[in-house]
């Protein structure tokens, strides 16, 4: 909430592209804010289908996609809805890259002569489609 503070009234004081200024920042009490976000959080808080936060405690959530063993949570960022609260976490996942084995290479020229010619050298013709009406 403190970061939304600061950026609001960062915006406030710098000018728009046209040298006007907004609006004064508005207070707004806590309750007016659906969403709030951890920015750090300890890599081992996620243990089954539970999380533990700080200052709240742990809390049991609905795990609907497994969570990668490489994965490191960036931010949890918790939402409230008219239907209840929702979780998010940001991930940083690293991905193995799997080398490709290229054995053979083609390519394909299209031309005006010969219809086609591919890269072993064998060429078709161009249809004659108007010489057999």
């Amino acid at each position: 909430m403190v970061k939304r503070v600061k950026l609001s009234f960062d915006r406030y004081i710098k000018r728009d592209c046209k040298g006007r200024r907004s609006g004064r920042p508005r207070f707004k009490g806590v309750g007016r804010y659906r969403t709030f976000t951890y920015p750090q959080v300890k890599g081992d808080c996620v243990v089954g289908n539970r999380i533990k936060l700080p200052k709240i405690g742990t809390i049991k959530f609905v795990k609907h996609r497994a969570i990668p063993d490489s994965a490191k949570i960036k931010t949890v960022s918790i939402t409230r809805k008219a239907d209840g609260y929702y979780l998010t976490l940001s991930l940083d996942v690293v991905f193995e890259s799997i080398p490709t084995l290229i054995e053979k290479v083609g390519a394909i020229d299209l031309g005006l002569i010969d219809f086609l010619v591919d890269s072993d050298g064998e060429s078709i013709t161009t249809p004659q489609v108007l010489s057999s009406i």
